[in-house]
């Protein structure tokens, strides 16, 4: 994987993170934030395209993101709010 450069880095975040992505996009970050019915696969192959950064507190995101091959250069932030036994 290549280093983030922390000024050029982009996000995406799953619609319950509202707070987060209009905090971030205050700071000047491009944040992406799944407002629509995609689904999670969807979601994250948009992040995988446009090299964003996942940022999430869904299990199921999670879940997803670990069994799927595909997306194991998807770099993945898990909200500290999901804890280790939810997983």
């Amino acid at each position: 994987m290549r280093e983030l450069n922390p000024l050029t880095v982009r996000f995406a975040l799953d619609k319950m993170l509202g707070w987060l992505a209009r905090k971030l996009l205050i700071l000047g970050f491009d944040t992406y934030l799944r407002e629509d019915n995609s689904s999670t696969t969807e979601f994250l192959d948009k992040a995988l395209s446009e090299g964003r950064v996942v940022i999430t507190n869904s299990r199921h995101t999670y879940r997803v993101y670990r069994e799927t091959k595909r997306f194991k250069n998807l770099r993945l932030i898990l909200s500290k709010e999901t804890s280790q036994r939810e997983l």
